[in-house]
């Protein structure tokens, strides 16, 4: 059995070379992921039964079952572990929605200028089966021409992924090299398959079904219905794609600029794992005498990391878990004030025997011992801090509750926070490989104060090579990747289905105008004006577009609720997204009719006339 232990970067390590204290503690810290290496043909879900003895012979079950509490272990396929993460089944999800959604108004935009090329055809497919023509010869020559229009797509394709592999690479966060398994390939033939098949035969069968009777005469008329239908279907999916943009973008907003519980615009954070006590104190020093730095402190973690766990005691029974905490660890004394953490009682901590809680804390532990007057100077025993009787926490404060993790991942576990200075004994420890995090608060983060401490600790620590120094705000984003990439996800996907969309609108104006050319001209010789003209264009395709954009956001709006269901926080569902997303495809659609529709508005009717 192996144990992965996440960090910054991640080691493999085997269990036995853990000390006695950690393998045999199955209550307090070092509740690692591990990896589990099962005989062939062995079931995961067929272990539950001994993994659930192996608890028993180990654990205290009934007593913590009698109390509320529930331990269970689980092993999942390493194969699909990955997949199945919150995080990446979101982006998964978004992915595929709006492939599908592109997809579709691709094959859509397709079959509306097919319909439209049967309505131009229609006379040559009337002199073919005059001539002979049977039904298997005209699906023949669709399928010949789909498949030279489709392979000429491919090429088109594979040149634009060429181009933009970079873009798409940033996107996906993956090589697209790496994207070629056997599935994909799979998946991108059936996709071609169904693309081929429904481009070439709904087009095929509108041919075959024109009667030679009707070839020559009263056919436009009779696909207006399928023009129609087609293109309301991508006024909808764009009415989808817009309004979720929004969302995407309101949502990202809300992680970037919500309330985190501390301060962190002006922090400048580095990794010094292993560097020497002495020297990191040095550096702190040295940095304090800087005009510019506020603040340089050491901490074991920053909010920011996913911490450990453990589990809190009273004195009087320490042999029984009341619950069990977030343990953010040890800091230096300046620390807590540094980043801001707001304090509801009592004061932060600075003595080694000090421990600050949040109010969440406070809030359980009134479930099992009377604290109604207050917390502060309450004693308390914790895991892996409290190795005997003796070793009693006093807390000193309670602060407010803050975001550990990201806020797409908080946290909610009651947390709690120590100081370390580096004169105090807290036992075989290496206090710099514990306090192994430098965080500096500067009055302005620019390139010349990330200079400065960079340059700092270089002199300090001349081993160290190309030593990083990162904004705080810049850790933020890195938490909001996947986000960001969904957000970016629903842009460009908004954008290529507006521009599919858009020529399909084109040629569907286009269309109309050919078709209704005669009507046109008579109404201009009747009196009526280019802007009326243009009028009853618009108004003819909005009554459609109006209806399509309401079925559209009402969609967009089940889609968008289920998507945020997976965040931690969210932002409310303002119907302004909705109403915004559907004004603005509307009135794109508007300004589209209007252009396209403004030559036959103006045409000469006596031409018009002539023509027809």
């Amino acid at each position: 059995m192996f144990l992965k232990i996440f960090q910054r970067m991640a080691a493999y390590k085997a269990i036995a070379a853990f000390g006695e204290w950690s393998i045999n503690n199955w209550l307090g810290n070092d509740r690692y992921r591990g990896f589990v290496r099962l005989a062939p043909n062995v079931d995961p879900n067929g272990l539950k039964d001994a993994i659930r003895k192996m608890q028993e012979a180990h654990q205290p079950l009934e007593e913590l079952e009698r109390d509320g509490s529930t331990i269970w272990y689980t092993l999942t396929p390493l194969a699909t572990m990955h997949r199945h993460e919150p995080t990446i089944k979101n982006y998964v999800l978004i992915l595929s929605v709006v492939a599908a959604l592109l997809l579709l108004v691709s094959v859509l935009n397709y079959l509306l200028m097919a319909v439209s090329d049967v309505v131009r055809r229609s006379k040559e497919m009337g002199v073919r089966k005059c001539y002979g023509a049977s039904a298997g010869s005209i699906y023949g020559m669709l399928i010949k021409e789909t498949a030279l229009n489709l392979l000429a797509s491919l090429v088109v394709a594979a040149l634009v992924i060429w181009a933009f592999s970079g873009v798409i690479e940033s996107l996906l966060g993956v090589p697209v090299a790496s994207l070629m398994v056997p599935q994909t390939r799979w998946v991108l033939v059936g996709i071609i398959a169904f693309i081929f098949l429904v481009s070439a035969l709904i087009p095929a069968m509108m041919f075959v079904r024109i009667p030679v009777s009707t070839a020559f005469s009263g056919y436009k008329e009779s696909k207006r219905r399928w023009k129609l239908s087609l293109l309301m279907l991508q006024i909808g999916i764009n009415a989808i794609l817009l309004p979720m943009v929004l969302v995407a973008d309101g949502q990202y907003d809300r992680a970037l600029n919500a309330d985190m519980g501390y301060e962190y615009d002006h922090l400048l954070y580095s990794q010094l794992e292993g560097a020497d006590k002495d020297k990191l104190i040095l550096i702190t020093e040295k940095l304090r005498q800087y005009p510019e730095v506020e603040a340089a402190e050491l901490t074991y973690s920053i909010p920011l990391d996913k911490t450990s766990g453990n589990n809190i005691m009273l004195p009087d029974n320490p042999t029984k878990y009341l619950m069990g905490v977030c343990d953010q660890y040890m800091a230096t004394e300046g620390f807590f004030d540094m980043m801001g953490f707001r304090l509801t009682e009592g004061k932060a901590p600075s003595k080694p025997k000090d421990v600050a809680v949040s109010q969440s804390f406070v809030k359980e532990m009134n479930l099992y011992a009377d604290w109604s007057d207050g917390a502060v100077g309450k004693d308390i025993l914790i895991s892996e801090h409290s190795d005997g009787d003796d070793d009693v926490y006093t807390i000193c404060g309670v602060y407010e509750d803050y975001v550990i993790g990201s806020m797409l991942g908080n946290d909610d576990r009651a947390s709690i926070r120590f100081c370390w200075n580096m004169d105090w004994n807290y036992g075989p420890e290496d206090w710099s490989r514990v306090m192994k995090t430098l965080v500096v608060k500067v009055r302005e983060v620019n390139p010349e104060a990330i200079a400065k401490v960079k340059a700092v600790i270089e002199e300090c620590l001349p081993e160290r090579n190309n030593v990083e120094v990162t904004p705080y705000t810049e850790l933020v984003k890195k938490e909001y990747t996947h986000l960001y990439q969904m957000r970016r996800t629903f842009i460009i996907g908004a954008l290529f289905a507006l521009a599919i969309a858009l020529f399909g609108l084109i040629g569907f104006v286009r269309d109309e105008a050919n078709r209704r050319s005669k009507e046109v001209a008579i109404r201009k010789v009747n009196g009526a004006v280019a802007g009326e003209i243009i009028r009853m264009f618009v108004v003819d395709v909005l009554k459609l577009a109006v209806i399509a954009a309401l079925i559209g956001v009402a969609i967009a709006y089940f889609l968008a609720d289920k998507w945020l269901e997976l965040f931690a926080m969210r932002i409310g569902l303002s119907p302004l997204y909705f109403i915004i997303g559907a004004v603005t495809v509307l009135l794109i659609v508007t300004a589209v009719v209007v252009m396209s529709s403004n030559r036959v508005a103006r045409m000469n009717p006596v031409k018009s006339l002539k023509n027809n």
